[in-house]
């Protein structure tokens, strides 16, 4: 009988949006009672960079009442912010209470400009603050789900894509409240007024509690409160700093805060004592070059590749089209050809305009009218048709969709973003690669941006190699620079080069004096966050470096997470030692890992020996004959679906069976159900004598017949296109996603149709926007790309399936989900190496430990040893080098195998098949009398669950799918289920046919198809 225990849990998950950007609009929103006088309009001047965006409050949002979002209220606000020099610290704490008669759960998501980064998360545990501890992001993620399915939800801050942030609360108890603290380092904003500290406040709501103190160390001058916040927030000396606290009681809290911070230019050099053995220091340099660039002549022809993916919808393409309309303006003289080169997935057919005195009506009118939609590939990239004079992109740089890289990009590339969320490093990284620059509209206004399009960018040129600074790789500088280092001695000098293309013009010069260097850790989490930040251009290559330092300084970067654990028993369990502000659960954790290190040897022998036992047993199973009596009917095989039932005993005959063969028969209908996945039958040229090692009964070349039922799923969207008469599809498909966008279950069944249309290219766009539905989220890449599996697209779906297992190392399907992909490329390529990583990934899933998925190791050696079998066959002279136990090395090929996985956690699906004589093979009755075996039940989640017939006896067998319930609180919706049927598995006439389809509710039953033998 099954448990679903995790019906248990009160869990819920949600998306919820908490903008705190220091980027932004050009006007503050209006302030309310309480706040300064003078703070209704921002005193920022035309040439200063946009003022953040303050619409919209920090929320924590749960599922109420009938499951919709609703936001908790915020009880109380506490702000506290450190400043020096051209950095700041900001910490938040806020207290969310739950009105609710039970627990809830619920998440913030938030982007924070560019250069900023999280350097602290701390969570209310028992009535003190817990201090999050950077681990591995994969370890991350792994033990916080790891604790929810107990239902002991842990604190976990992540790096999603670009640089957005997020994390969730659970559980926030019914009556009660929760606290969470979020401490960011950023640097401050300059403008032709000054530098400036900005800070939006978006609490419209009142608070019963609301405090803020800033500080502003050794400043060279009073700091001056411009706009925004409580009215008596105002600066004092204090020590050799100012200090300015103000609190509100029962009031809201809203507007933008604006604190001038007059002469921090005459104090260039900062240092800090790190208390780590290091001093770290900025040095804050504002060069100007030697001489005036040349102006760079008309441009005859421009590249413009535009990105329109769905992420895009929500950019201020105001700002893009105010500079576009800027840049062109200037060539009044004369005309501009430009090719529009309009990107998502793929590369849209480039489209010619003429700009004539300055005039580029026609092309802005043209991407003003561009349907935003699909993923993003920017390795799509390509150079135009004709060579330009200049080249320029706008994205936000989150490739989710095939490669990353582009590739024959020979121009300097002049990168723009006005996205609140953008790749950052990445985006420098396009634009200095190629001799461009990369410019945040963000940041500085278009009228400061257009002089520098198509000229050499004044760079600063490196670094001295000691002491250890950065950036240490060469960049464009516009306006101020900031160079970070450490040492560890009494004092240092540092000189910075500047110049264009790579020739030094001028040289700047500094002493670093540590005398009277306060305490602290605001530029040492600075100088960190700047490494990481060069070593993010080469993300993958520098994966390794970027965890050690983000561990070191505990940072949450592109490769670790901060994460709060509950007991020090979690701490122990997951091998996460406890922050120093728990010191007793320090000392307890010291002592209990020199004793568990010694246990975790035993266990890893024991490892292997299990898994030969289990294969042994399934070795046996294969070499066993069984068949049916003479005009034999089994009399229980309608109580089979009672699930309660307790496993049958097989029932064995030595007798052999007698087959008999049907003619194929290919369903008439298209897309993915059905037709539209295209059987992979091998090559027969490639049979040589392997047949002999068949347990296959004579069968005919033309093999058994299999039937897949096609999966129509009736919608309102789907309707709307059937309906649309001369309408364009296209069109109709833009309108419907404004209604069902936000569920992947719309893009998989618009996709089908459009394939039934014959139109495969807007099916693969259409697809690809699931990529973009959630950021990093596995179980989404794993259904969009098993889609484009099915399409034989497979430089489309590996990419995203190599990401899945980045995000999932923890899950064994990771692997094997890749390794499968990767055989099923080399089938049709032969590339022999393609065989052998399949081989390792499938080895790595046999000879280590999964929690939740014990005897998957058996599963993934069918794979293994079918995949060695093909890869002998196809490559000559080869040896394989798994599995890496030779006790383990076995080909057992079937009659039949049917396997079923699906997209979601915490989801109990079962795989049921009906033998001819009306035998039901099932979880609860594993072994039939013709032998029909079912894998183990995985019943949290994923599968795969397996069906083997070794000898199939003649007559119909019947694919059915069970959906058997679900305690995930899932954001997707239906489940999706991918059934894989398989015929001759491990034979050279080997053929496999799929089904995509969606099961909605527990205990619904769907047929997935037949196999006639």
């Amino acid at each position: 009988m099954k448990v679903n225990s995790a019906l248990k849990l009160w869990i819920s998950l949600f998306v919820v949006i908490f903008f705190f950007a220091m980027a932004c609009t050009r006007t503050a929103k209006a302030p309310v009672a309480q706040t300064r006088p003078d703070s209704q309009v921002s005193q920022v001047s035309d040439d200063e960079p946009p003022a953040p965006d303050v619409t919209r409050p920090p929320a924590m949002v749960v599922k109420g009442q009938d499951e919709k979002p609703e936001e908790l209220g915020i009880a109380r606000v506490e702000i506290k912010t450190r400043i020096y020099g051209y950095f700041a610290e900001t910490e938040m704490t806020l207290v969310f209470s739950n009105p609710h008669s039970r627990p809830m759960a619920g998440d913030l998501y938030f982007p924070l400009p560019e250069g900023a980064t999280v350097s602290g998360y701390a969570l209310d545990v028992k009535g003190r603050m817990v201090e999050g501890v950077a681990v591995s992001k994969e370890k991350g993620r792994q033990v916080f789900e790891k604790e929810v399915r107990k239902g002991i939800d842990p604190g976990l801050m992540e790096l999603a894509k670009g640089n957005t942030f997020k994390t969730r609360v659970f559980p926030i108890p019914p009556g009660g409240s929760r606290t969470v603290r979020v401490s960011y380092v950023s640097d401050i904003v300059t403008g032709k007024d000054g530098a400036s500290y900005r800070l939006p406040l978006n609490f419209a709501k009142k608070l019963s509690e609301f405090s803020m103190r800033v500080e502003v160390v050794k400043g060279a001058a009073a700091p001056v409160v411009k706009s925004g916040g409580p009215a008596n927030l105002a600066f004092s000396r204090w020590n050799d700093s100012y200090v300015a606290e103000a609190k509100l009681k029962d009031s809201p809290a809203e507007g933008l805060i604006s604190i001038a911070l007059p002469e921090v230019e005459k104090t260039p050099v900062i240092v800090e004592d790190g208390g780590d053995g290091f001093y770290y220091f900025a040095v804050n340099d504002f060069p100007s070059p030697a001489g005036v660039a040349e102006r760079s002549p008309a441009p005859r022809r421009v590249a413009l590749y535009w990105d329109a993916s769905g992420s895009r919808e929500k950019a201020d393409h105001k700002k893009e089209l105010a500079l576009l309309e800027a840049f062109f303006s200037q060539y009044r003289n004369d005309p501009v050809i430009v090719d529009l080169l309009v990107f998502r997935n793929a590369m849209a057919p480039p489209q010619s305009f003429e700009v004539r005195n300055g005039d580029a009506g026609g092309l802005l009118k043209a991407i003003s009218g561009l349907a935003y939609d699909g993923g993003t590939q920017t390795g799509c990239l390509a150079a135009p048709p004709r060579d330009p004079d200049v080249a320029l992109l706008f994205t936000d740089g989150i490739s989710n969709f095939g490669s990353e890289v582009p590739s024959g990009l020979k121009k300097p590339l002049y990168v723009f973003s006005s996205d609140l969320s953008a790749n950052y490093g990445f985006l420098k990284f396009l634009a200095l690669s190629s001799g461009g620059a990369f410019f945040n509209l963000e940041r500085r206004a278009p009228s400061e941006i257009v002089g520098e399009i198509g000229k050499k960018p004044f760079s600063y040129l490196g670094s001295p190699e000691e002491p250890e600074c950065y950036p240490a790789t060469a960049q464009p500088v516009q306006g101020r620079f900031t160079l970070l280092g450490r040492f560890s001695g009494a004092g240092a000098k540092v000189a910075l080069r500047y110049g264009r293309a790579g020739m030094t013009e001028k040289e700047s010069s500094y002493t670093i004096d540590t005398k009277n260097a306060p305490s602290g850790q605001l530029l040492r989490c600075c100088w960190a966050e700047k490494k990481v930040e060069d070593l993010s251009i080469f993300q993958e290559k520098n994966a390794q470096e970027i965890e050690s330092v983000g561990k070191e300084f505990s940072l949450v970067t592109p490769f670790t997470s901060l994460i709060v654990l509950e007991s020090i028993e979690q701490y122990m369990d997951h091998a996460i030692r406890p922050p120093a502000g728990l010191a007793d659960y320090r000392e307890q954790y010291d002592r209990a890992m020199k004793e568990k290190k010694a246990a975790k040897v035993k266990d890893d022998e024991s490892k292997i020996e299990r898994i030969v036992k289990l294969w042994d047993d399934r070795v046996s199973w294969w070499e066993k004959k069984y068949s049916y009596k003479k005009d034999f009917k089994y009399y229980n095989g309608e109580q089979q679906r009672e699930r309660h039932q307790a496993p049958a005993e097989p029932m064995r005959n030595s007798a052999a069976p007698q087959a008999t063969t049907a003619a194929p028969r290919t369903s008439a209908a298209d897309g993915f159900g059905s037709g539209g996945e295209r059987d992979e039958a091998m090559s027969k040229t490639e049979a040589g004598a392997d047949k002999k090692q068949s347990g296959g009964k004579g069968e005919s070349p033309a093999g058994p017949e299999i039937i897949i039922k096609e999966w129509n799923p009736e919608t309102p969207y789907l309707t709307a296109l059937s309906q649309a008469g001369k309408e364009d599809p296209f069109s109709v498909y833009i309108k419907e996603k404004k209604k069902y966008g936000a569920s992947p279950a719309f893009y998989l069944d618009c996709a089908q149709y459009m394939l039934k249309k014959k139109q495969e290219g807007i099916a693969i766009q259409i697809l690809s926007n699931i990529a973009e539905l959630e950021l990093e989220s596995a179980p989404l890449l794993r259904v969009l790309a098993q889609r484009l599996l099915q399409l034989e697209k497979y430089d489309l779906a590996i990419p995203l399936l190599e990401e899945a297992k980045r995000l999932r190392p923890e899950e064994p399907q990771s692997y094997r989900d890749l390794a499968l992909a990767l055989a099923k490329r080399a089938r049709s390529t032969g590339d022999a190496k393609e065989y052998e990583k399949s081989m390792e990934l499938l080895n790595h899933v046999v000879i280590n430990t999964w929690d939740r998925f014990e005897e998957i190791e058996v599963i993934a050696l069918m794979d293994l040893n079918a995949i060695r079998a093909e890869y002998l066959r196809r490559t000559s002279g080869a040896t394989a080098q798994y599995p890496s136990d030779k006790r383990l090395v076995k080909l057992l090929d079937l009659d039949i195998r049917i396997l079923l996985t699906w997209d979601a956690d915490l989801t109990d699906m079962d795989l049921h098949l009906i033998e001819p004589s009306g035998e039901e093979a099932s979880y609860n009755h594993n072994r039939t009398t013709i032998g029909g075996l079912v894998s183990r039940d995985f019943t949290q989640g994923y599968g795969p669950e397996e069906y083997c017939l070794r000898r199939a006896e003649k007559g119909t067998y019947k694919v059915d799918v069970n959906y058997y319930g679900s305690s995930a609180p899932s954001l997707m919706g239906p489940v999706t289920v991918q059934a894989e049927v398989i015929t001759s598995f491990g034979r050279p006439e080997e053929k496999r046919r799929n089904l995509t389809l969606r099961l909605a509710e527990g205990k619904e039953t769907q047929r997935v198809g037949e196999i006639t033998f």
